[in-house]
């Protein structure tokens, strides 16, 4: 790979710290929460109005209740610093039950450490908790208490770094009489819906920039069955030709590599913008008797600038292919021409980077599209690719599961696979799913064995990094996939 005419512009990570509030107040449609009770053991009370922890007696049968509410925290940065995280519970006055005690109906709030389901939980399959960080309650003083500013800190913390399920409101001594009535998000009184509110700072990372406009030893070429065995790895210019030479007709096409071994594998590309420059000076033209519309194509096996001909041209593929439109000048530029998916892919796994190919859409004469190879005089019309990434330097990736772990189709479309190898097994693994910002997204999840199919529909075009936790040992690996 041959140097750039323009040394690779490095712009720093400009860092900066930000504080924000996450707010969640969640309403019955979006709120998780749920109640769950021996008296009815294996009923589920997902919609019931109220988060209670109770100890009593029905027609003088002893009960114990509990409940569990969860906050989907998926919206915080990831690496965010958490620096406060209080919840508000609120006391009903419209309740059968009341807050009450014949001891002390103080609490505790655990953090859950299985999964559950709002529309299945019941006595008899809920979730498991830790007394890790757990938080008292003190015992009412009135019969409608409201709990606000509870310091969950520590609970929340512990509920980002190991997946945990939320909380597990349940009384400290569950003995009859005991009895705490909190509202849950099905509440008909929105006032009495559990909130959460996280405080956190991140550090605003904002992406390395790199330009690369490569000079006289650039790496394209230009190849025409006009010339099959001829090499012109020289040429000044990266055309797609279909004409006739002597009535004859011929068929052109232009090759083009970018040397991108100065971005780490790790990288998240956040743009990729490549620069194509018409040529004002040559002896052909653009020109059409149909569209001279064209594609680049993503080259699929190797080739060199110096022996590359028509006959021995390297293979391409049309997945994720780009359109150059029909051009309106005999001369025009195409300085913006987004090729980030071609460039994550190259980023991530370099072997594959074999450049792309120009190539008309219709190759059928009269048709021409001229533009400017590394080799044109003219070096400011040089073909010009820029790339701006961030580096998922917060994440370290597992060396011991990395080769065992594998993604495919990638990129997706709608179902990706998510091969375990021998070393792990899907129940035993937690997946998410991030985009460049740090953002989370749940998917639905199917885990069969040592694969998990994820359902990435609803995702919006673009890059993200699925993160695999080895829930037994906390070893975590990432993978970098392109959603087109």
């Amino acid at each position: 790979m041959k140097k750039s005419l323009l040394a690779s512009l490095l712009l720093p990570f400009a860092i900066m710290a930000q504080t924000q509030t996450l707010t969640l107040h969640p309403n019955a449609t979006v709120g998780k929460d749920a109640y769950v009770t021996n008296l009815h053991p294996t009923t589920n009370y997902g919609t019931y109005p109220e988060n209670d922890a109770i100890d009593w007696t029905s027609g003088g049968t002893p009960f114990t209740s509990r409940s569990f509410i969860y906050f989907d925290l998926s919206a915080l940065p990831v690496g965010a610093t958490i620096i406060s995280a209080n919840l508000n519970l609120y006391g009903l006055t419209s309740s059968s039950n009341s807050q009450l005690s014949a001891g002390s109906n103080s609490c505790y709030l655990q953090n859950i450490t299985s999964s559950w389901t709002e529309s299945t939980v019941s006595w008899n399959n809920q979730p498991t908790t830790t007394t890790t960080n757990e938080v008292t309650l003190a015992q009412s003083i009135t019969t409608s208490q409201n709990y606000v500013g509870i310091n969950v800190l520590n609970l929340v913390n512990d509920q980002i770094a190991n997946s945990y399920y939320g909380f597990m409101l349940k009384l400290l001594n569950e003995t009859t009489y005991n009895s705490m009535v909190l509202g849950s998000s099905d509440n008909t009184d929105t006032t009495k819906w559990p909130m959460l509110q996280v405080q956190y700072s991140v550090t605003a990372t904002y992406s390395t920039c790199i330009t690369l406009q490569p000079d006289t030893s650039g790496k394209d070429a230009f190849v025409t069955s006009l010339l099959p065995t001829t090499n012109l790895g020289t040429y000044a210019e990266l055309d797609a030709i279909s004409w006739t030479n002597g009535g004859t007709p011929f068929n052109s096409r232009g090759l083009i590599q970018f040397n991108l071994s100065s971005i780490p594998t790790s990288a998240v590309v956040t743009s990729a913008v490549l620069s194509l420059y018409g040529d004002t000076s040559t002896s052909n033209s653009e020109g059409s008797s149909g569209s001279n519309a064209a594609y680049l194509k993503m080259i699929t096996s190797t080739w060199q600038e110096n022996t590359v001909t028509w006959n021995n041209q390297p293979t391409t593929s049309t997945t994720n292919q780009v359109t150059l439109a029909q051009s309106t000048s005999t001369s025009q530029n195409y300085p913006s021409i987004n090729v980030l998916n071609f460039v994550q892919n190259w980023v991530t796994s370099p072997t594959t980077n074999y450049g792309m190919m120009l190539q008309l859409q219709t190759e059928a004469t009269l048709r021409s599209l001229v533009l400017c190879s590394s080799d044109y005089p003219h070096p400011g019309q040089h073909p010009k690719l820029v790339v701006c990434y961030n580096t998922a330097t917060a994440i370290k990736n597992n060396s011991s599961l990395v080769s065992d772990i594998n993604i495919y189709p990638n990129p997706v479309n709608t179902n990706l696979t998510i091969s375990l190898g021998s070393s792990l097994k899907a129940n035993n693994t937690d997946i998410s799913i991030m985009n460049v910002l740090g953002q989370s997204f749940n998917q639905s999840i199917t885990k069969l064995d040592n694969l998990i199919q994820v359902n990435t529909e609803s995702l919006a075009t673009g890059n993200y990094v699925i993160l695999i936790k080895n829930m037994a040992t906390g070893e975590v690996v990432y993978k970098k996939v392109i959603k087109e």
